[in-house]
């Protein structure tokens, strides 16, 4: 209908990518590195009451509802462990990083308006009026990758063999740019950064992870970043580190 009616001038598009956040909470999503930490954790408290239950056998004026408290612990997180190892298996088996028990195809995506989880929104714009030309929905935790994608279907949406494209440098991918020029979309994406963190060999801040669960930040080396203070009000508060 907007074709019809001469509302898109399908000569450039505007491609960029929003957050939409998924009913998955945090705490039912899972990386490796989180199974392996919920599964030391949990075999360290079996551990800890498997003690006490000895030691609770072996003392005669411990109360039996002691004995059945930890029995019940005991149990409970045998439970929860076998649970964690099954995800694990999951994970494993689907080759993917992460694993959502709601809402499977949620992510935790890369985005500093800290959305957590949720689904990474491609959306192509026309230029003439602000319209909106294609839009689809991924899992993919950042932009970088998208745009050849993207761009094509919108072209192809506004019936056009060759359309221009602008991005901003969260799509400055070569491979994704080769792939525009492929299919008839020519491709102007904003500069990389090139100061000293670049120059220096450091990672920029887009490419960090922010872990809403744990309030750490994750470096593409999947090192944590924990936070050395917290704003509250007007003063800073130490955190621990």
């Amino acid at each position: 209908m907007c074709r019809s009616f001469d509302l898109f001038g399908r000569e450039l598009i505007a491609v960029d990518g929003t957050r939409l956040k998924a009913v998955n909470s945090g705490q039912r999503n899972f990386t490796k590195a989180k199974l392996a930490k919920a599964i030391a954790e949990s075999d360290e408290r079996l551990a800890r009451y498997h003690k006490q239950l000895d030691e609770a056998d072996k003392d005669d004026t411990t109360p039996s509802a002691r004995v059945d408290n930890l029995e019940e612990k005991i149990a409970a997180i045998k439970e929860r462990r076998a649970c964690l190892e099954q995800h694990r298996a999951e994970l494993d088996a689907s080759g993917d990083d992460q694993i959502s028990l709601i809402d499977p195809d949620a992510r935790a995506m890369h985005s500093s308006s800290r959305i957590g989880l949720g689904y990474n929104i491609q959306i192509a714009v026309d230029t003439k009026h602000k319209l909106i030309a294609e839009q689809q929905v991924h899992n993919k935790v950042s932009d970088l990758g998208m745009l050849a994608e993207t761009a094509d279907a919108a072209r192809d949406a506004l019936g056009v063999d060759q359309i221009d494209v602008v991005a901003d440098r969260g799509y400055d991918k070569i491979e994704d740019i080769e792939a525009c020029e492929a299919v008839g979309v020519t491709p102007y994406v904003a500069e990389p950064l090139r100061g000293s963190t670049v120059k220096n060999g450091f990672f920029t801040k887009e490419e960090f992870h922010y872990d809403a669960d744990a309030d750490v930040l994750i470096c593409p080396g999947g090192q944590k970043l924990e936070p050395k203070y917290k704003k509250r009000s007007a003063t800073m508060t130490p955190s621990a580190s």
